[in-house]
């Protein structure tokens, strides 16, 4: 049985690594992650993930909610958007 990918879109480094860790721990998934929307976009495209993980405040040019879109466009994959309160 082929795993399911997911893709964690996280810039706090400690963040993205806790939820890494407890996607891997199920032992079902194949789990990457980027640190910016430009990231996840280009990511996307080669690791084709089922699921992602999105932090809606991201440093860089685009944010969470602008990544996931131009995601979208290329291939209708679920998003979960998360917002951390500063």
């Amino acid at each position: 049985m082929k795993k399911q990918k997911i893709l964690i879109v996280e810039d706090e480094v400690i963040i993205a690594l806790h939820l890494k860790n407890l996607i891997q721990r199920l032992g079902k998934y194949e789990c990457d992650s980027v640190s910016s929307g430009e990231h996840a976009v280009e990511l996307s495209k080669s690791f084709e993930p089922d699921l992602i993980f999105m932090d809606i405040n991201l440093k860089g040019k685009i944010n969470g909610i602008e990544a996931a879109r131009q995601i979208r466009t290329n291939k209708d994959v679920p998003v979960v958007a998360f917002f951390r309160k500063i």
